[in-house]
């Protein structure tokens, strides 16, 4: 599923001369994790919506999917054969919609007063005004979560200037709320 042709950009582990594992990690501009087990036969590919570059706004859906491997093939330090991947299991995924709200603060303080079952579920309003609304549970698997923020907000920051400048991105997200659910399998 994956040639690699710049293996320097990758971590190597190995065991006794044989390569178990490879691993490559890149931040900017947009998170990019990829790790080879040989040992288990697994490849993990972990990326953000920002690959997509002035397609952002898109967001990841069957209409990218293959731009954003397109996009990680072009930076050079691996091939991905995109058939392939394309019939792949997606073990994590965070599912977004951007949706026009003129007062973020006050859809956040509407939820976290209306959630009905509050044995069920907790509300924690973070900080940076961040919503976020998860199953209480014990274990992982039965985990849920989803997560509202102003994505403007996010879009303004001072390390987000070069992603939104190099994007045309300016003031495509004035006025939008992100809802993200994280979903795990």
């Amino acid at each position: 599923m994956i040639t690699i042709v710049d293996p320097a950009k990758f971590y190597t582990k190995s065991k006794k001369d044989e390569v178990v594992s490879m691993k490559m990690t890149m931040r900017r501009p947009f998170l990019l994790v990829i790790e080879i087990n040989y040992a288990k036969g697994e490849l993990i590919i972990e990326f953000t919506g920002k690959v997509l570059g002035e397609r952002y706004p898109e967001l990841i859906s069957l209409n990218t999917i293959q731009e954003c491997f397109s996009r990680i093939n072009g930076i050079g330090c691996c091939i991905n054969d995109t058939d392939k991947i394309m019939n792949a299991q997606v073990m994590t995924c965070d599912v977004t919609k951007d949706v026009s709200i003129s007062d973020i603060p006050a859809l956040n303080r509407f939820l976290r007063g209306h959630v009905r079952n509050y044995n069920s579920y907790t509300c924690r309003l973070l900080r940076n005004g961040n919503l976020i609304i998860e199953k209480n549970v014990t274990g992982r698997d039965y985990k849920r979560r989803i997560t509202l923020y102003d994505k403007g907000a996010e879009m303004m920051r001072s390390s987000e200037e070069v992603f939104r400048k190099n994007n045309n991105l300016q003031g495509k997200y004035d006025g939008l709320c992100r809802f993200e659910m994280s979903l795990k399998s």
